[in-house]
């Protein structure tokens, strides 16, 4: 351990070798010997791709906010201008459903809410029916994509019957 935190930490070492790990390994090598130096550095791999890993973006109240304002802004002109708007609430509906974002941000249940709501109000009711259409589709999936106890749609998985309660003639 004091041996990578002098590999990682030493001033001299960091001028000499800078980011590359290479001949640092080497370095070690030489000292350590090289079956050492591979046990050693092993996880080292593991440890930087987990720090590399591209995260997935934070989506908060106002990116939502300012996606609804550039839908509203853009005006009904061409085909090039309803594209833009249909990417805009393709964007908003991904935001929305998808898993990654939502699993890391604690506060997505707001972004969602928010989108939503935005999707119901202003967007739907400055759309095309086109446009329309995709919200539509695009709240089915925002509202029934969770599983839960009752199942995938909300329906129950087995229907429970009740021995007190009779069937209606």
């Amino acid at each position: 351990m004091v041996a990578y935190l002098w590999l990682r930490f030493d001033p001299i070492l960091y001028i000499t070798f800078r980011k590359d790990w290479t001949p640092r390994y080497e370095f070690l090598s030489t000292i350590f010997g090289e079956e050492a130096a591979e046990k050693f550095l092993n996880h080292r791999v593991n440890l930087v791709k987990a720090r590399n890993k591209i995260l997935p973006p934070i989506i908060l109240l106002t990116d939502v906010d300012k996606k609804i304002t550039e839908f509203l802004k853009i005006k009904l002109g061409g085909k090039l201008n309803k594209n833009k708007r249909l990417v805009i609430i393709e964007q908003l509906i991904y935001w929305a459903t998808d898993p990654e974002i939502n699993c890391f941000n604690i506060d997505s249940y707001q972004s969602r809410s928010a989108i939503v709501d935005g999707l119901l109000n202003p967007i739907f009711q400055n759309s095309l029916t086109s446009e329309i259409n995709c919200i539509l589709n695009g709240l089915k999936k925002i509202v029934f994509s969770r599983v839960t106890y009752l199942g995938s749609k909300g329906e129950q998985l087995k229907k429970y019957k009740n021995p007190r309660v009779k069937p209606a003639l």
